[in-house]
């Protein structure tokens, strides 16, 4: 079964944008995107893109997805 961010990505109007953040993700190259450390976590992040958040999680250098949806609804997971 995919994971929902998936479902969400497919019928975003923002797919290519969000494929691309999902790329350099996985390459940990971050530099050009609205990136903040989430407060009362050591390892939670988010990436801003216009109403969408991905939240993602930083392990060991290597950065986990949890969440990627419309603003109001990624941070109630």
């Amino acid at each position: 079964m995919p994971k929902d961010y998936i479902k969400f990505i497919r019928k975003s109007p923002y797919r290519e944008k969000l494929e691309h953040m999902i790329e350099d993700l996985a390459n940990d190259t971050l530099d050009n995107y609205d990136l903040k450390k989430m407060s009362g976590s050591q390892d939670l992040w988010r990436i801003r893109i216009w109403s969408i958040r991905c939240i993602f999680e930083k392990i060991d250098g290597e950065n986990y997805i949890i969440e990627i949806n419309k603003r109001w609804d990624a941070y109630k997971s």
